[in-house]
C-alpha cells in the first residue's frame, strides 16, 4: 500500500473515535497515514457526515464532540471539493448501483485518482462489486 492513495468514507473515519467493529483496523490506517505511508483523500462532504454522526453520539459531551471535529480537520486530509463533473458522475453511479449520491461521490474520487476506496458499509460493498472498493474488515497492511 505504500505510496498509494486511499479514499476513506465517513464509516471508516468515525471509527477513529469510537469503540466498534474494526476500530483497530481503522486506527491502523490512520496511524500509517500519519507516518506518511500513503495519502488519504475525502470529499468535503465527509466532514458533514462525520459531524452528523458525532452530533448524535451518546456518551460524548459537546466539548469532546468539538475536539473530535477539530482533530479531523487538523489531519490535513486531501480534500476534494464539489465540482459539476463529480456531481453529475456521482448521480450517474448512484442510479447505476442503487446507492446514495453521498456514497457515489467516494467512488468517483477513487476512480479519478486510481485509488482504493475503503468503507465499513457492507451493504454498499455488496451493491458495488468493483475491484477498487474494499471493506475495512478486509484491510491488511
Amino acid at each position: 500500500m505504500e505510496g498509494k492513495t486511499l479514499v476513506l468514507d465517513a464509516s471508516v473515519i468515525v471509527k477513529w473515535y469510537s469503540e466498534e467493529g474494526d476500530t483497530e483496523k481503522a486506527l491502523q490506517i490512520r496511524d500509517l497515514f500519519l507516518k506518511n505511508k500513503f495519502n488519504i483523500m475525502v470529499p468535503d462532504l465527509m466532514f458533514y457526515e462525520v459531524a452528523n454522526v458525532v452530533r448524535y453520539a451518546r456518551g460524548i459531551v459537546d466539548k469532546e464532540k468539538e475536539a473530535i471535529l477539530n482533530n479531523i480537520v487538523l489531519l490535513n486530509l486531501d480534500v476534494v471539493s464539489v465540482s459539476r463533473h463529480n456531481l453529475i458522475k456521482s448521480l450517474s453511479l448512484a442510479l447505476k448501483y442503487d446507492i446514495t449520491v453521498y456514497d457515489a461521490v467516494y467512488l468517483v474520487i477513487a476512480s479519478q485518482k486510481k485509488a482504493v476506496y475503503v468503507t465499513a458499509d457492507e451493504k454498499l460493498k455488496k451493491k458495488v462489486a468493483l475491484k477498487n472498493v474494499m471493506l475495512l474488515s478486509e484491510w491488511k497492511t
